[in-house]
């Protein structure tokens, strides 16, 4: 029986050879691994940056960015929100 994995490329990767699984199995954890603690400084950054902006943008500012997005959703006037 030659079973094929998601994300395995060659048969050998299959459970006919589990080692080989494994192997590429924690491979790819590894690199998701890597790419999660790359995001960990772009997350931190962002977590500054909005409060900072609220801090900077008025009220009206607020609105007028409020019934953009609404717009852009197609919602349309939302008569004074």
């Amino acid at each position: 029986m030659n079973t094929k994995f998601p994300g395995f490329s060659t048969r050998a990767d299959g459970a006919e050879a589990p080692l080989e699984m494994l192997s590429a199995c924690h491979d790819r954890m590894q690199r998701q691994c890597a790419t999660l603690k790359r995001l960990v400084p772009h997350l931190r950054e962002e977590k500054e940056l909005l409060p900072m902006a609220a801090r900077l943008l008025s009220d009206n500012d607020l609105d007028r960015i409020g019934r953009a997005m609404l717009e852009r959703r197609g919602i349309g006037d939302t008569g004074g929100i």
